[in-house]
């Protein structure tokens, strides 16, 4: 198990990184897919900006909090994974977002996302690990500036 003492220097219990090597990819693929039905979004489209495609909201937070939840936090690496990881692909229904479309995503949905996430990390932890001592809602907010962090990088070089 993955602990925030390799993160933070406390003693905090975080889950693995990547939550498909216990429950594996298609059970994951679920959970992410039922944590997004539970999440009130407007059928509709975001679009980042001039220039940049529209793309579905529900697959946006549904193939991010999937993202996050395998440990694949920045948005270069998540629209590089798109067509390369198959579960991935499926998710984002063959569409291809672009980098740039993510991180405005995860800016302008930060809190729709963390639910979604929170939602997605609950079910994880009912399966799999439900005697694990640590804090949900915690885990998710690191995931998130994990996430926040790899983009920031990214943007740096």
């Amino acid at each position: 198990m993955d602990s925030d003492a390799n993160r933070t220097g406390l003693s905090v219990p975080f889950l693995p990184t990547d939550l498909a090597e216990e429950l594996g990819a298609v059970r994951l693929t679920q959970l992410a897919l039922e944590s997004v039905l539970e999440e009130d979004v407007a059928s509709g489209e975001f679009r980042a900006g001039p220039g940049l495609q529209c793309h579905q909201h529900r697959m946006l937070l549904t193939l991010m909090s999937y993202a996050y939840a395998r440990g694949v936090f920045g948005s270069e690496e998540i629209q590089e994974r798109v067509r390369t990881d198959g579960d991935l692909r499926y998710l984002c229904a063959r569409e291809f977002p672009e980098a740039e479309s993510l991180r405005l995503f995860r800016r302008r949905e930060w809190a729709r996302l963390n639910r979604t996430l929170i939602r997605l990390l609950e079910r994880f932890v009912r399966i799999r690990r439900p005697d694990w001592p640590g804090d949900v809602a915690l885990e998710a907010v690191a995931r998130m500036e994990r996430a926040a962090a790899a983009d920031s990088l990214a943007l740096d070089y």
